[in-house]
């Protein structure tokens, strides 16, 4: 801070008085402006929101087109496995600079494919339901998991 316009003298002064030198200069100018300046340093800098406002502009459908340009992004499933609507954090964060990014689907719910498994490997429908009745085996963990 010591190079940008305002904040003269602001690392010869102990903390607490650097913190009030911050704030009143901050306050003088829009976020855009510091957002810029800071930039032309070589500094990062955005200004803070909500996660409620980043949801609104960042999410996108499940079953919709993802655009490759942001580097994060909200998933809303409508027919999702816990049995509502929900709004994800996307699960590609990381943009590949060199490969085709591949969307997946929601896992399954934990035992939701029990009884298929089970046929698969010679269960009759009569066994499995026997096994399901004395708790050996389940078609799910609780009533509220939620999959990602």
């Amino acid at each position: 801070l010591a190079v940008v316009p305002g904040f003269d003298g602001v690392t010869d002064l102990a903390p607490d008085e650097q913190i009030d030198l911050i704030s009143s200069v901050v306050v003088r100018e829009s976020c855009r402006h510091w957002k810029e300046t800071l930039h032309t340093l070589g500094a990062c800098a955005h200004p803070l929101g909500s996660l409620q406002d980043l949801r609104q502009r960042f999410t996108v459908p499940a079953d919709g087109p993802r655009p490759d340009e942001r580097t994060y992004r909200f998933v809303r499933h409508v027919d999702h496995p816990c049995g509502r609507s929900v709004i994800l954090v996307d699960w590609f964060g990381v943009r590949p600079a060199e490969a085709p990014i591949v969307f997946g689907t929601t896992a399954p719910k934990y035992g939701e494919q029990t009884c298929e498994v089970l046929k698969e490997i010679g269960y009759t429908t009569e066994q499995i339901d026997q096994l399901l009745k004395a708790g050996v085996v389940a078609e799910s963990w609780s009533k509220n998991y939620m999959p990602t």
